[in-house]
């Protein structure tokens, strides 16, 4: 059965510092019952969501759930896409993200009960251990300017599986 996917955003919070990327905002994922679910519990990440029938655009989504989980209020202006991934696993529906970074002045993440400890992170010092295991295949690019679009495949426990995983680096989405 071919099942429609999801699609969703994470948002990024970004602090330049002396015009260069220098801090990145992170939260932890709780381990709600849709989290552990997807299994993305007990991990940093940037703020996110699945789109909703309410959202006039993925932009909009991605605007929303980075309010709701962390207090930060940004603008069009503010955010910027910097990739689309196609996450897959075996027994579960393909979900498509579009990944943004938000350059908010001042921003102030609050805790949520989603998301807690918001925490700023070095750009070239990101907690990866702790982290989704595909984001070493992400945020190195994004980190550094770039976009990416692919697909990465999970198995059931969450490992890469490399042979059926693609990043791309381009120059437009």
């Amino acid at each position: 059965m071919n099942l429609k996917p999801i699609v969703a955003t994470v948002c990024y919070l970004l602090r330049e510092k002396d015009g260069t990327l220098g801090e990145m905002g992170l939260a932890w994922k709780e381990p709600t019952e849709s989290a552990l679910k997807l299994r993305v519990a007990n991990r940093w990440n940037g703020w996110g969501g699945k789109v909703e029938l309410s959202d006039s655009s993925i932009e909009a989504t991605a605007l929303r759930e980075l309010r709701q989980e962390s207090g930060v209020i940004a603008t069009l202006k503010q955010i910027e896409k910097v990739g689309i991934i196609t996450y897959r696993r075996e027994g579960a529906r393909d979900c498509i993200c579009h990944i943004y970074l938000a350059r908010v002045p001042n921003a102030d993440p609050r805790a949520t009960p989603e998301m807690t400890k918001p925490t700023w992170f070095l750009a070239d010092e990101l907690p990866y251990e702790s982290m989704m295991a595909s984001d070493l295949l992400l945020l190195p690019s994004i980190v550094a300017g770039k976009k990416v679009t692919g697909v990465i495949t999970y198995d059931q426990e969450m490992i890469v599986i490399f042979p059926e995983t693609n990043i791309e680096v381009v120059s437009n989405l």
